[in-house]
């Protein structure tokens, strides 16, 4: 834009041969211009362009310094007008980019910068002003206009996602089928294989969903767990555990929990045990899942015995009572466990002593019982 004024400022016109009457507005445009009447400049610049043939050597400049005149004066309406002109007037293609971005620079409206930068497309065939174009629409979400845009792989992938939005799955499913039109970008890909995922739930199809899922390559953890929840429903339990693994750094609550089931309907007892021993410091629901999978391990011998905090309930003489306190409170992380001559009634296993400590409130207010104490056992 700064060389552009520059040339303007210093542009003198040669009026040789020129009708008398265009020699007349040719001055009268060069005066005002220097002294900055641009009033006077657009009027009579707008009049010599009405009046000179297409072929004149001098619209080309005219032209330039009524656009400028209309940014100067603050007549931007009169530039948007200017624009559409310029499609038909035989000036060159440097006029018209030079134009086309003083027009950019000056316009405040989103609309109205789109539209510039649309015209120094179709002039260029630059993608950056495509580019330019689709931040400003997403950045407004003009989804719909976003959909009407050129075909250009720089711009496609936003093209696509803007079916997306507007709720137009099958669409964007049908958009999407060609991946040669988009850039072989790993980050692009797996947004689309993301939105095509999710395309095909909105369309009730999950199993195709699935597949396009499993094609991301960098996976997300929600990606991951939806694909291990699905293939655990599936009972397919080595799919699922391909996914579980990456997602305990994730979610090591879900993931370990269901690694010990695989593990568990696998018969591989010690590495189920393992997962839910890793849950033992977690404090979910999860946790307490994984205590009751040990507690029933323990119970039919099948994990050795090891030593953990718990906390004891109660006592009674007899194991049948403890087993109906049990029942009556619905204490499925609690057990029997034998003290001296007494069966116990004993509720969590902890790693460690401060753990058990902070459950103690707990389980008073679910058994009812004040004085509970935690205690080391074998088991």
């Amino acid at each position: 834009m700064r060389v552009l004024i520059i040339l303007l400022f210093i542009f003198s016109f040669s009026f040789a041969g020129k009708n008398p009457e265009l020699q007349k507005l040719l001055a009268i445009i060069q005066g005002s211009f220097n002294d900055k009447v641009y009033t006077i400049t657009i009027q009579k610049a707008k009049e010599y362009l009405q009046k000179a043939p297409k072929d004149d050597k001098y619209r080309e400049k005219v032209l330039e310094i009524l656009a400028y005149s209309y940014i100067k004066s603050g007549n931007l309406e009169g530039l948007k007008t200017l624009l559409p002109n310029l499609e038909t007037e035989n000036i060159s293609k440097d006029a018209k980019i030079n134009i086309y971005k003083l027009a950019y620079s000056s316009f405040k409206n989103p609309d109205d910068k789109v539209d510039v930068l649309l015209k120094l497309y179709n002039e260029t065939k630059d993608s950056k002003y495509l580019i330019s174009a689709v931040d400003i629409l997403f950045e407004n979400k003009k989804w719909e206009e976003i959909t009407h845009l050129p075909y250009d792989k720089e711009i496609n992938h936003i093209k696509a996602f803007a079916y997306y939005k507007l709720g137009k799955y099958q669409a964007f499913l049908d958009y999407t089928q060609d991946l040669s039109k988009f850039k072989n970008d790993k980050k692009i890909l797996d947004n689309i294989y993301y939105y095509r995922g999710l395309s095909y739930l909105k369309l009730n199809k999950k199993d195709l969903a699935i597949k396009e899922f499993e094609k991301i390559e960098n996976k997300t953890p929600d990606i991951l767990k939806f694909l291990a929840d699905y293939y655990i429903k599936s009972k397919k339990f080595e799919k699922a555990e391909e996914y579980l693994k990456p997602l305990i750094k994730y979610d090591k609550a879900f993931a370990s929990f269901y690694l010990g089931l695989i593990y568990e309907n696998k018969k591989e007892y010690q590495k189920a045990y393992k997962y839910y021993k890793n849950l033992l410091k977690e404090e979910n629901d999860y946790s307490k899942l994984a205590t009751v999978k040990i507690l029933k391990l323990k119970a039919k011998k099948l994990v050795p015995k090891e030593d953990f905090y718990s906390i004891r309930i109660v006592l009674y003489k007899k194991q049948e009572t403890a087993k109906k306190f049990i029942e009556k409170h619905n204490l499925n992380q609690c057990f029997i466990y034998p003290y001296k001559h007494f069966y116990g009634v004993y509720c969590g296993l902890y790693l460690d002593k401060e753990q058990a400590k902070e459950h103690l409130k707990e389980f008073r207010k679910k058994t009812k019982v004040k004085d509970i104490l935690v205690d080391k056992i074998n088991i």
